[in-house]
């Protein structure tokens, strides 16, 4: 299927004609979806094309993608998307983002080498941080982190931010001064708290929690055309990251134009509490610098 087609089988499969909706928020809801996936279909990208092609195919992947049933939920309405929520708000960034979510667990299963994934956001932390980036990366944490500045795309505060917090696991960073003072704190605009990120019990990275937002903030950038941004990541975190990245929306592709119905993977309870945990933008109690940050994960690798 495509084009109209798909649009006429998504209505009719998830049009509720016979439930009270006064805010039509059945309606809104399965038109968010059809917007979704022509931005698949108008992608220059043949992966994202694939996918929208591939509709009923993808539900065959995911048994429970109950698309778009709608709730009540303090005192507004919230769509359903699967094991996920999206606001009636939410713009294309925050749609493919959750979308993104579905395709890394219900289309390729979420399989990861967490220790792989570990090494994959230490050497992109390094890179950030290294003696040839380090003085280009600071410049752009004060264009980035400054609330003031307009020329900020919504890409870069939301997608781009969210992954930058995730190598760093802080929703926020400051710097070391030439005289060895620290810098003003810099807030992300995007962030997850410190502690969703990082178990500070065990004084190691969630990867397989970081690899996830990762994916989905990065479907939400590739789908969107967001290249200047893609540009910058790729910039700062090196080539590794980025082709980590490649190489999940390559696995996704392959798998949507065969789908093995026998190996169809379901999003249970577990995964869909961990997902749903809300951005939060608050500071640590204790706010190291970048330095102080890797001398004390070294310090914990040592014990």
């Amino acid at each position: 299927m495509q084009g109209k087609e798909i649009d006429e089988y998504i209505k009719r499969k998830y049009e509720r004609t016979d439930e009270k909706d006064p805010l039509e928020v059945n309606q809104g809801a399965i038109a968010k979806l059809i917007d979704l996936l022509h931005l698949h279909e108008n992608c220059s990208d043949v992966r994202f094309q694939n996918i929208a092609k591939n509709i009923q195919n993808l539900e065959k992947l995911v048994p429970n993608f109950a698309i778009f049933e709608t709730q009540k939920y303090d005192s507004s309405y919230l769509i359903n998307f699967g094991a996920y929520t999206l606001s009636q708000k939410s713009n294309s960034l925050v749609d493919a983002h959750e979308f993104g979510h579905m395709v890394v667990h219900g289309i390729n299963g979420f399989e990861l080498r967490e220790e792989e994934y570990t090494g994959v956001i230490q050497r992109a932390k390094a890179h950030c941080i290294s003696d040839e980036k380090k003085a280009e990366f600071r410049e752009y944490m004060d264009y980035l982190t400054n609330r003031e500045n307009g020329e900020r795309t919504e890409a870069e505060k939301g997608p781009l931010a969210d992954i930058l917090s995730s190598v760093f696991q802080y929703p926020s960073l400051a710097f070391v001064n030439p005289d060895g003072t620290n810098s003003r704190v810099m807030v992300f605009p995007s962030s997850h708290s410190r502690e969703y990120y990082f178990d500070v019990n065990n004084g190691k990275m969630k990867a397989n929690i970081i690899f996830d937002e990762d994916f989905a903030n990065y479907y939400a950038l590739a789908l969107n055309g967001c290249t200047r941004e893609l540009g910058i990541l790729r910039n700062f975190l090196g080539d590794e990251w980025m082709q980590t990245m490649e190489n999940e929306l390559d696995k996704a592709s392959r798998i949507i134009q065969e789908p093995n119905i026998d190996k169809a993977s379901t999003i249970d309870a577990k995964l869909s509490s961990a997902l749903l945990t809300a951005r939060e933008g608050e500071l640590p109690k204790e706010l190291p610098s970048i330095e102080r940050v890797g001398q004390i994960e070294n310090e914990r690798e040592e014990r």
